[in-house]
Parts: C-alpha cells; structure tokens; sequence
C-alpha cells in the first residue's frame, strides 16, 4: 500500500512540476509579446520635420530628450503610421489631425490629406494587435466617396431628367476596392456601399415619390448600394441651393421638406421603403 501512494505521491508532483514549467512558460512568451507591443522608443532620435511640426502642434518640446517617455513612443508611434500612408500612397501628403495611444486596440491617428476638406478624415489604426507592425487605414473610402455619390446622384438625375439634384454620401464609403486607381476607373458598382442623403426639388406627388424610392432601391441593390439612403423632396429650389454636406441636417426637420423616406437596401438585396 505504502508503494502505491509513494508512487502516487511521485506521479503527483511530476504533474505539478510540468504544470509549473508550462505556466512559466506561456508566460514568458506573453511577457516577451508584451515589450514587443509596447513598441518601446529609443533613447536618442534625431526628429524630422514633419515630427516637430506634430510637437509645435500640441505645443510640446521640439527636442526629443526633452520629451517624457510617453511622449517619446507616441511621437515614434505617430511616425510609423505616416511613414506607412507614405508608403501605401505615393504622392499623397496627410496632414496631422489628432493622435490617441489607447491600447492596442484602440490606438489610432487621424489626418487628411493635402488640399482635402473637414470631411476627408483617414484614420489609420493597428491592424489586429500589432504584433507584426502593421495598419489599417480608410483612404481608399474617404478617396471614393465623390464617385459614390456622382453615381447616384447621376441616377436620380437620369430619372428625373432634372439636374437640381444633391447627394451626401458617408465620411468614407464601405469599399472592396484596394487602389485610388480603381475608383478612378469607375469601378464603383458592386464595390461600394454607405448610406447617402438625396435631396431634389420637384414638383412630385406622394406617389410619384413612392414609386421613385421603389426604382432607385431596386437599381441600388442591383449594384450593391446598400445603405439607409433618406430621400427628400425640399420645398423649393431656394431650399436645395443653402443645403450643403455640413448643415444638412438643419434641413431634416418637417418644415423644410415636402416628402421623405427612408429607402433601406440591405447587402443581400432587400428593400424596404418607409
């Protein structure tokens, strides 16, 4: 008896002990990804140009051994996604807007590119947790926007056969594509979604109205628009000149339209107008 629980006693411990070594183990190995995430800065940097205008910016010591440790890693972390935009957009200059360290999974920076509008904001984040340094950025959305909405805008006025018509698509339009290239060729259909405001003035009854909202969702799912697209009727062409992609929704109100409805054209095709 006393044989088997020695024996017992022994197997025990050898679980034990390969608990311990494996838990020692997992360990070091998330230690060691851990300093690798936390991307640290070195000691001495000589700053570029483009850093010190971030650091004047933020009214903070264009010097970098002047700066404090978490200053030092975000203005390092702010560099590297630049230097990625750069990399993935030739000939495209962003500008700095606003940076956010977060954690991993929330760390991002925001900027526009050169000659681009309030709109135009791209934000470039860590893809996944970083562990092999990459990004993910939204570019290619904010680039394809103007397209998106000259597409549809293009099919109300086709329809209407007028061209007092206004379409405000999304900050940056849901997109497959992988180039600014494609988006210039034309390839929009089926490569891009996002919600848009349409604005028109004509003199439509309700019906008329319905069965337009009908034809534009059933050519949206066609193309693969899908979106929560509010369509609105103003009450007159003076109405439709003062809207504009930032006061529009001071014209969302029941006494600056005629008619509006909401045309919903789900990714799968589905349409429903309310």
């Amino acid at each position: 008896m006393r044989y088997y629980k020695k024996v017992l006693a022994l197997f025990c411990a050898g679980l034990i002990l390969f608990g311990l070594w494996g838990c020692s183990g997992r360990m070091d190995n998330r230690e060691d990804t851990k300093t690798n995430r936390l991307d640290l800065p070195p000691e001495h940097l000589e700053l570029s140009e483009r850093q010190r205008e971030i650091l004047k910016k933020e009214n903070l010591p264009q010097e970098y051994d002047k700066l404090t440790q978490t200053q030092k890693r975000a203005i390092c972390r702010m560099e590297k996604m630049l230097c990625y935009l750069d990399e993935k957009y030739p000939g495209v200059e962003f500008r700095y807007l606003e940076y956010s360290a977060g954690y991993f999974d929330t760390e991002w920076l925001s900027v526009y590119p050169r000659g681009g509008s309030s709109r135009d904001i791209v934000t470039v984040r860590p893809a996944g947790y970083n562990e092999n340094g990459t990004f993910t950025d939204n570019y290619i959305g904010v680039y394809v926007r103007p397209y998106y909405e000259e597409a549809i805008a293009q099919y109300v006025k086709d329809y209407f056969q007028s061209g007092n018509v206004l379409v405000i698509g999304p900050d940056s339009v849901k997109t497959t594509l992988e180039s600014t290239d494609d988006a210039a060729a034309g390839k929009i259909a089926g490569n891009c979604s996002g919600s848009c405001h349409i604005y028109f003035y004509l003199n439509l009854t309700d019906e008329k109205m319905k069965e337009f909202c009908e034809a534009f969702g059933a050519w949206c799912a066609e193309n693969g628009y899908s979106g929560d697209h509010l369509v609105t009727l103003v009450e007159s062409s003076e109405k439709l000149e003062e809207i504009s992609e930032f006061n529009q929704y001071s014209y969302l109100n029941e006494d600056t339209y005629t008619l509006q409805y909401h045309c919903t054209v789900s990714t799968g095709g589905t349409v429903d107008i309310l």
